[in-house]
């Protein structure tokens, strides 16, 4: 989610909503509705037959590259893609494939899936999309925090709240309390938080494959019968 400066018409796969509104005024943001994101993640621990996700992590961040592709459309594709009929898959497993990259192609969709968002929110934004806030349970696993800064190549700032949508709902109650005079107020107020650079990566090669997986996934399924 990013705010706006005024009401814009969504495009790109993404909606407009109101962040918040305070003394009758709304401030908009666009947003971006994944459908499946870390979810896929005790799923293919247990595939793999993984005593936990902290598991599949370390497994993954052992993966060499080139390995496999992977879309997690197991309920279809939400933003920025909105194809229902997308199906979760694999793709481009050959025999030399491991364990360790299918564990980070499932990783790897998580980011990926943000790439895409972000991506469709800066092409229609009418400012440069500035500091990248994450929360959520994965938020607080650096490894997967730092894929989400490399692949897009822009700083990610994990928050010591992990869920923020609940941090902003006290904020607003406060402000409605007049426990804070204003927004300049509680942007003041001290926040634990640590900043992931984005590093130079292979990122070119496995978006490449993601987007391959994609297509694969999206593809309309044909089915022929004799007579």
């Amino acid at each position: 989610m990013t705010t706006l400066p005024h009401f814009i018409a969504p495009q790109n796969g993404i909606t407009t909503t109101i962040a918040w509104s305070l003394g009758g005024k709304p401030t908009y943001a666009f947003e971006g509705n994944i459908l499946v994101s870390a979810a896929s993640l005790p799923w293919m621990a247990d595939i793999l037959g993984l005593p936990d996700v902290q598991t599949l992590i370390e497994l993954a961040e052992t993966a060499e590259p080139q390995g496999p592709g992977f879309v997690p459309a197991f309920v279809g594709l939400g933003a920025p893609y909105w194809h229902a009929d997308a199906r979760a898959l694999f793709s481009g497993i050959t025999f030399n494939t491991t364990r360790a990259q299918m564990a980070r192609a499932v990783t790897d969709s998580i980011a990926f899936q943000v790439h895409d968002v972000f991506k469709a929110m800066a092409a229609q934004s009418p400012t440069a999309l500035g500091r990248l806030f994450v929360d959520g349970g994965p938020s607080k696993n650096s490894f997967l925090m730092q894929c989400v800064a490399d692949t897009l190549g822009h700083p990610v700032i994990q928050c010591d709240a992990a869920e923020a949508s609940a941090l902003g709902a006290a904020y607003l109650a406060g402000l409605t309390l007049g426990l804070w005079d204003g927004l300049d107020t509680v942007r003041a107020l001290p926040r634990k938080t640590a900043v992931l650079e984005p590093k130079p990566t292979d990122t070119a090669t496995r978006l490449a494959t993601w987007q391959d997986a994609i297509f694969r996934s999206t593809v309309p399924v044909t089915s022929s019968m004799g007579e």
